[in-house]
């Protein structure tokens, strides 16, 4: 009876442990996060143009141009180690947990054979959370919460079969808000983009793929991506977009495009994703507020990309004119914010719509 009592008694207290301490489960093992430490900051890019964007000095991208793709991130590697006290480590299944909130709200979750990860295309500038869980013939344990911060550099994007493509968001701006991360995307043309680059697109959830080519210029008037909507609208750049009536035109029904909350995320591209992109680029964020030191960034960041330019000293002329009648267009003593809105505004915008586009694009 007393023996009985005992066994009782040890199941119970067995049962609690088990419960209460289930990274410790004996017929599982230890899920132990290596990799990145915690609290470290890790590069969301590559190396090279986390270091170009510490210690950027204009016009210094364009005596690095070459013609090679500099602008294609590296991922941000988990790892993890399984001391196990079953038999080996051998047929276990990992699912992997990833949030900006550490009740894991709203977490991705990535699955794996393997006691690593390679994550892409994070937000630039943020705090995540990360978990392992394994699982095999039943049992299963969970690791300690580790977390790691992304430094703020370029959030460059990685979709096989396209170049130059980044997030325009990320930017502080005169008013001390964000221009939001993951609502609008700049890149190069999708043409070349297939089956696991469109799949990345669909990740990103993008919905609306804006073209600004003209006929003739590579699959124009094509939907290349598995977005819900394909928008053609030839685009202009640099000072061009100040000469002409119907230039101005074109730039308004642009714009427009970023009034309508149900288009977002949006990507869109040009040919390179340099010039006309280049121009979208800078009248968004500028009329956002963003400061002019991000806007050539922004810019400039282009020649380190495989699209770059054969003449990068005559194209960076063209932005450099284009920042100065922009600066002066309404009001020399004003901002660049106040006359970009200003030329918006010529344009035949409406202020409404400007507010709606400042209120979908920026940070509360």
């Amino acid at each position: 009876m007393k023996y009985s009592y005992f066994i009782f008694r040890l199941n119970i207290i067995k049962t609690i442990f088990i419960l209460l301490f289930p990274v410790y489960h004996s017929l599982f093992g230890t899920i132990r996060l290596v990799s990145p430490e915690n609290n470290a900051s890790v590069t969301i890019t590559n190396t090279k143009i986390q270091d170009w964007w510490d210690h950027y000095e204009k016009n210094q991208a364009v005596k690095m141009a070459r013609k090679k793709e500099f602008c294609r991130p590296e991922p941000v590697l988990l790892c993890w180690t399984l001391d196990s006290s079953s038999d080996g480590s051998h047929g276990h299944k990992y699912d992997i947990y990833l949030s900006t909130h550490p009740d894991f709200k709203n977490a991705k979750v990535f699955h794996t054979r393997k006691n690593y990860l390679k994550v892409y295309n994070l937000f630039r500038g943020t705090k995540y959370y990360w978990k392992v869980t394994g699982r095999k013939s039943g049992n299963s344990c969970t690791s300690m919460t580790n977390m790691f911060y992304t430094k703020d550099c370029a959030r460059t994007i990685r979709i096989k079969g396209a170049y130059n493509t980044r997030d325009i968001g990320g930017y502080r701006t005169s008013s001390g808000k964000k221009v939001r991360q993951g609502m609008v995307y700049r890149s190069g043309n999708f043409d070349s983009v297939k089956k696991e680059g469109k799949k990345v697109v669909q990740e990103l959830g993008i919905k609306t793929q804006l073209d600004l080519r003209k006929p003739g210029e590579g699959m124009v008037g094509h939907k290349t991506l598995p977005v819900d909507n394909y928008i053609h609208l030839r685009g202009s750049s640099y000072k061009r977009i100040l000469k002409s009536r119907k230039r101005r035109d074109r730039v308004a029904k642009i714009m427009r495009v970023f009034t309508d909350k149900n288009n977002y995320p949006v990507v869109f591209h040009c040919i390179y994703g340099r010039d006309r992109t280049g121009t979208l680029s800078f009248l968004l964020n500028g009329m956002l507020g963003v400061s002019k030191k991000d806007l050539y960034r922004d810019y400039e960041l282009t020649f380190l990309s495989k699209h770059s330019s054969s003449v990068p000293n005559r194209k960076m002329r063209q932005f450099n004119k284009l920042y100065h009648k922009m600066s002066c267009y309404k009001d020399p003593s004003r901002s660049l914010e106040y006359n970009i809105e200003a030329f918006l505004l010529d344009t035949g915008l409406t202020r409404k719509e400007l507010n709606t586009i400042e209120k979908i694009m920026l940070e509360n």
